[in-house]
């Protein structure tokens, strides 16, 4: 899902096979679905967080070359294109947990830093499909099993089940990320590396701040190997305490 630069519009683009359509789209949101053969340009720009990562150009196809970012600055409804897909039970990895009850005051009242504004920024967009998942909770509860509903806009609603895998807490990968850099020699690797290393330290150093936050924003920008196997490996344990006493040909759906 992106933004495009040129006219503001929510561009999601798909890969279905041959002859399938594309969801019409939606002037209301505004919303246009683009048919594409995936590639990393496409990934690329649906993850350019403006004022953390710079536009991608897109050069295919024909009808929508351009530059184009993160889609949440013009869509607000992140699992709209799921539904929009026709799809029936959604499956849902997230940064944030679905409910997190624990809070980090600020020590001695001072005020946020600004690598907590910046936290309070970037949340904004990471935790909303999150909101969307509390929503779709609400209109589960109101429909009763294989009910259809009309919207206003002819849009049929019905039942979605889905599964939410997540950490505890938001501020899980945060912590993951401050401790794979310091544990990191700074002395190893090549030139390069050891530069890259010494910026991605001096980055921590100017983001950490003092703030409860502290951490996060590293996380989302840390691409380092050790950290991303770690965030897999505690996802996959996250989704493993999920699964746990569920038989394996079973899924543990949420509808209502």
């Amino acid at each position: 899902m992106t933004s495009s630069g040129t006219d503001n519009r929510t561009v999601v683009f798909v890969d279905r096979e041959d002859g399938v359509p594309v969801p019409a789209s939606d002037d209301e949101r505004p919303l246009d679905y683009i048919a594409v053969q995936m590639r990393p340009e496409h990934v690329l720009a649906s993850c350019a967080i403006p004022m953390l990562f710079p536009p991608v150009r897109v050069c295919k196809p024909s009808g929508s070359p351009g530059w184009y970012l993160d889609g949440w600055l013009t869509l607000h409804a992140s699992l709209k294109p799921a539904l929009a897909l026709d799809a029936d039970a959604l499956v849902v990895i997230a940064t944030h947990p679905m409910r997190d009850t624990t809070t980090t005051p600020q020590a001695g009242g001072l005020a946020p830093d600004v690598d907590d504004m910046l936290i309070e920024f970037v949340d904004s967009v990471l935790a909303r499909v999150v909101e969307d998942l509390r929503t779709l909770d609400k209109i589960n509860a109101l429909l009763a099993k294989d009910e259809l509903v009309a919207t206003a806009t002819g849009r049929l609603r019905k039942k979605i089940p889905y599964v939410f895998v997540g950490p505890a807490h938001s501020h899980t990968l945060g912590r993951l990320a401050l401790e794979v850099l310091h544990r990191k020699p700074s002395y190893s690797g090549g030139l390069v590396h050891r530069l890259r290393q010494l910026e991605l330290r001096l980055m921590a150093h100017a983001l950490e701040g003092d703030g409860p936050r502290r951490g996060d924003l590293v996380s989302y920008l840390f691409f380092d190997q050790e950290f991303i196997r770690a965030s897999i490996e505690l996802g996959q344990r996250d989704a493993n305490a999920l699964l746990d006493g569920v038989p394996t040909n079973e899924m543990p759906w949420r509808v209502d």
